[in-house]
């Protein structure tokens, strides 16, 4: 099931990782796999809105 707030800590994570081990963030290219279309939408609208881009694609179970 998937829980916004546990969703959020995990995204900050991710967000601090990139800042503290990658020097030029627009040179990554990555993939990720969400539990569900509702996850993939939420993740993507973090990402977007700490300057990095991000893609869902809707093809696929869920």
């Amino acid at each position: 099931m998937f829980e916004k707030a546990v969703a959020e800590k995990r995204v900050g994570f991710i967000i601090d990782a990139l800042e503290r081990y990658c020097l030029d963030r627009s040179e990554i290219i990555g993939i990720g796999f969400c539990l569900s279309k509702k996850h993939a939408e939420f993740m993507a609208q973090v990402f977007n809105k700490s300057g990095d881009s991000f893609r869902v694609s809707s093809r696929g179970v869920g």
